[in-house]
């Protein structure tokens, strides 16, 4: 058994603790809102770019057809083909051509789609026709088998059709299918399914998940996403919303989730807002019709278009970042330091125009990044920034043994708290005398597998989240705000499949940090054991990394104190001894812990609860008592101080 000594003082706060410190993030990326958040179980579903025929002998029942759609039917009859002159949204649509009825349906249809016996789904179709001989069938199938259908008479205007269907059987790969049988043609604008129980486009199950962790705050819409990213583009009739090219992930957009969407989502959630501006590709002028067009009053130019897309009331967004890692050779409109110090500073003359009262972010470094960034952004634009970005993922390669894997995440919380002080002092050298710049820490997490890959996170992951936190905790009079990148899938602390979605390890570290400890941070010093951390990608060598990670919290409110204590070690409990003023003898403690199997242990569908939150239960406290911190864990202990 190994043995610690942990010191809390009470009497000792080091400041007010930022709820903001366990703030979220989500993007415009892989499968984080569309496949993720986001309802639509279609894919593609506004028929964007080109046909991608496949390889193989069906390779030509391809052509016309953008992927994942393909041909029901093809037929010497029957021909496909986008069309760009005749559209709903401006860009394109599908159009289908049937010169004669042979008995058969045709059409296009979507494979994949997962449904439930006896749950319903909304569809929405913008369809046109010409000449149409007949209805139009749009079914759920199975190969011949049809699990329900519904037929629409179409004219020859645009015409939005919606209504439910409700599946006949489970099927985890049934067919979405549009067809007509009689001569005609047919254009299809968009295309919407969604489960019938969605809270206005989001997926409810997913929703409720969220609700467990009470986000505080949530950045959006970017990331790398928002330098080509024009907000105009996103709102209005959802159908007529123009695709676009995203060129920071290689994808089309199709916008359905835009600022008004997202606005949605927050209300539902009861979370503030963060939202990120173009200054990649965007202009000042962009930059500040958005703040109007959130912000401004019902007679203002932008303000009336948020009211005539139902929105009367100003939503009074506080928090506006400009720009994303604008240091990046990966960034649309990548520059240098001063050039950017500039660019911001207009924008948030222009913004602020609009709005005085709202608050300013700006890009400062991913500190693993060489030059003078920081510096000379403070320098230039400090008077401009209320709070200043990090960013930080940390790198795990797969080459690398368990232990040293464990040992790298567990310990990279260590070094993050390094970085963070080194950017307290740039800050506090370069920026404008009288005006402190606080530090916003809006994108980290662990990368196991790349950034643009999901990685279902293990329990070593959950101690680094909780490493992740003492350090903002401790530093709470510099950092009051920090983002994990994702909130779903990609990064995710939430992973969905299409029915069912389920928290990792670092979901449950935020639920038992946002249940369990204080307000106010409080002075603690721990002695333990060590372990040393060689240089592994873009971690320095460390050296005597204690095993216990350990934040003091006070919850004033309830007259509690608040020890929340990581035990890094793979496979040694240990014991610790604890000294805590303002304790009486005997006081009625109670514990909470985070664990499971192993450091390697993770949620999955068939076992979402793996790695979970357990109430260990009363603890028999006072000034001087002891603890067995579990190897592997991460422990919420709350400890009544006498009144």
């Amino acid at each position: 058994m190994r043995k610690a000594r942990i010191t809390c003082h009470t009497g000792q706060r080091l400041g007010a603790i930022d709820p903001f410190i366990y703030g979220h993030f989500i993007e415009h990326l892989a499968e984080c809102i569309y496949g993720g958040m986001w309802a639509e179980m279609l894919r593609n579903h506004k028929f964007a770019g080109h046909d991608q025929p496949s390889e193989g002998e069906d390779r030509a029942a391809q052509y016309g057809i953008p992927a994942p759609w393909r041909a029901v039917n093809r037929t010497a009859s029957v021909r496909f083909l986008h069309d760009n002159t005749i559209t709903y949204n401006g860009v394109q649509a599908q159009r289908i051509d049937l010169r004669e009825a042979d008995g058969a349906p045709h059409g296009v249809g979507q494979p994949g789609i997962t449904l439930e016996a006896g749950r319903s789904y909304d569809v929405r179709l913008v369809l046109s026709g010409k000449d149409l001989a007949g209805p139009v069938t749009v079914a759920l199938v199975q190969g011949e088998t049809v699990y329900a259908s519904k037929t629409v008479d179409v004219g020859d205007g645009w015409d939005t059709h919606a209504f439910s269907l409700t599946a006949a059987a489970d099927d985890a790969d049934a067919e979405f299918r549009v067809t007509i049988d009689r001569p005609g043609r047919l254009w299809i604008g968009a295309a919407s399914l969604m489960p019938a129980d969605n809270v206005n486009g989001w997926r409810r199950d997913v929703l409720e998940l969220i609700r467990g962790i009470k986000p505080p705050i949530i950045r959006y819409p970017g990331g790398n996403f928002v330098s080509g990213y024009h907000w105009e583009d996103g709102i209005g009739d959802r159908d007529r919303r123009p695709i676009r090219y995203d060129y920071a992930w290689n994808v089309w957009e199709p916008n359905d989730v835009g600022i008004d969407e997202f606005m949605t989502l927050c209300k539902e959630l009861d979370t503030e807002p963060y939202i990120s501006v173009n200054a990649g590709n965007g202009t000042a002028a962009e930059a500040a019709a958005w703040v109007e067009y959130c912000n401004g009053a019902a007679n203002t130019r932008y303000g009336a278009m948020r009211a005539a897309n139902g929105h009367p009331e100003p939503y009074g967004i506080r928090y506006w970042g400009i720009g994303n890692e604008m240091y990046g050779n990966w960034q649309i409109g990548h520059c240098d330091a001063e050039t950017f110090a500039r660019r911001h500073v207009a924008f948030a003359h222009a913004m602020r125009s609009v709005d005085a009262s709202i608050v300013l972010l700006g890009v400062g470094d991913m500190p693993d990044q060489p030059g003078y960034w920081l510096e000379t952004v403070t320098e230039i634009a400090g008077a401009d920034v209320d709070l200043m970005t990090v960013h930080h993922y940390t790198g795990v390669p797969s080459d690398i043994d368990e232990a040293t894997r464990d040992a790298l995440v567990t310990a990279c919380p260590e070094h993050i708290g390094r970085l963070l002080d080194d950017t307290r002092r740039v800050l506090d050298a370069y920026g404008p005398e009288g005006h402190r710049i606080a530090i916003s820490f809006d994108e980290w997490n662990v990368a196991h597998r790349g950034v643009g890959r999901r990685q279902n996170y293990a329990l070593r992951d959950g101690l680094y989240a909780a490493g992740m936190f003492n350090a903002f905790q401790a530093r709470c009079d510099s950092v009051t705000m920090a983002n994990i990148a994702q909130l779903v899938n990609l990064l995710g602390v939430i992973e969905t499949g299409p029915t069912a979605a389920y928290g990792t390890p670092i979901y449950y570290a935020f639920k038992l940090y946002g249940e369990h400890c204080g307000d106010a941070a409080l002075a603690a010093e721990v002695d333990c054991d060590t372990f040393d951390l060689p240089a592994v990608a873009n971690i320095p060598a460390l050296e005597g990394v204690p095993y216990l990670s350990v934040s003091a919290t006070l919850d004033a409110t309830r007259g509690v104190a608040c020890l929340a204590v990581a035990n890094r070690h793979a496979s040694d409990d240990i014991t610790a001894e604890i000294a805590l003023d303002g304790v009486a003898d005997g006081a009625p403690g109670r514990a909470w812990e985070l664990n499971g199997p192993g450091m390697d242990a993770r949620n999955t569908f068939d076992a979402p609860n793996r790695v979970a939150i357990r109430e260990v239960g009363e603890v028999t406290a006072g000034p001087r008592f002891s603890y067995t911190f579990p190897a592997h864990s991460v422990t919420a202990l709350e400890i009544p101080l006498v009144s």
